[in-house]
């Protein structure tokens, strides 16, 4: 934490790009490194893609910590729209809540519902396929009945 606390003190800047397009907080998120987190969203506003390609969201969703995720809602910089939207993954088009099906927490499907993700969200480039549909191919029981009392079809 003293390095990177020492980097941004000192003109390092919290939305530098490496040659894959990923910003100091995709690997923080990635790393399940909370404090890292927080002290680059509270460096100020970045212009970090949360809605396409291999986003912040995503990489604290594939990191299964609820943790990362909240660090995430609770920046003032964050664009709450953004869960509501669909984005775009490899050659599909999912919502969090789709891409979190696929997980095996629960509590990141409740984090995203909390706020404002939509279980009925439907890509067209997904076959047309549900969270609901994703979670009950994987036999995720818990998170059927999650889905199922957030209305999802």
């Amino acid at each position: 934490m003293a390095l990177l606390e020492f980097l941004l003190a000192n003109g390092g800047t919290p939305d530098w790009t490496d040659e894959d397009g990923w910003q100091p907080l995709h690997y923080a998120a990635r790393a399940e490194d909370i404090r890292s987190s927080r002290i680059l969203l509270e460096a100020g506003p970045t212009p970090f893609d949360l809605d396409f390609g291999d986003g912040v969201i995503e990489q604290a969703i594939k990191s299964n910590r609820p943790e990362s995720i909240v660090a995430i809602f609770d920046s003032t910089f964050y664009p709450q729209r953004s869960l509501v939207r669909t984005r775009r993954l490899k050659s599909f088009e999912l919502t969090p809540i789709q891409f979190a099906a696929g997980s095996t927490n629960c509590y990141i499907i409740e984090l995203l519902l909390q706020r404002g993700g939509h279980p009925n969200e439907n890509p067209a480039y997904y076959g047309g396929r549900t969270a609901l549909q994703e979670a009950a191919e994987k036999g995720r029981m818990a998170m059927i009945s999650l889905l199922l009392n957030a209305d999802a079809e």
